[in-house]
């Protein structure tokens, strides 16, 4: 029941991040934000995946199969990805013109 539970959350995740993302008009500003809060939101993730595992099960991580270490390092890759786009290492944004709906940068 808890995996269909976090599945439709994250499916939901999944529709309000395309929104943002690609339906006009997203600015820059909404769309930093909207990065910054899920960079923020793999903390707790990190956090109820220790309090799950326990000091135990944390120190046997050599014994860990591929599902745990999937839920530690995709969070992982994907929190350095959004950090390095809130610092700019991939450019600058392209921002939606609402007028000629062409890609102008800032």
């Amino acid at each position: 029941m808890q995996a269909l539970l976090l599945s439709t959350m994250m499916f939901g995740w999944t529709l309000i991040t395309l929104a943002i993302m690609f339906i006009p008009p997203a600015n820059r500003r909404l769309v930093r934000t909207y990065v910054a809060i899920a960079a923020i939101m793999d903390f707790p993730h990190w956090g109820s995946f220790a309090k799950a595992l326990g000091w135990e099960g944390l120190a046997m991580w050599r014994q860990w199969d591929a599902a745990l270490w999937m839920q530690l390092l995709i969070p992982l890759g994907t929190f350095t990805i959004k950090i390095a786009y809130l610092a700019g290492v991939f450019g600058p944004d392209k921002v939606l013109n609402e007028k000629n709906e062409k890609m102008k940068t800032k």
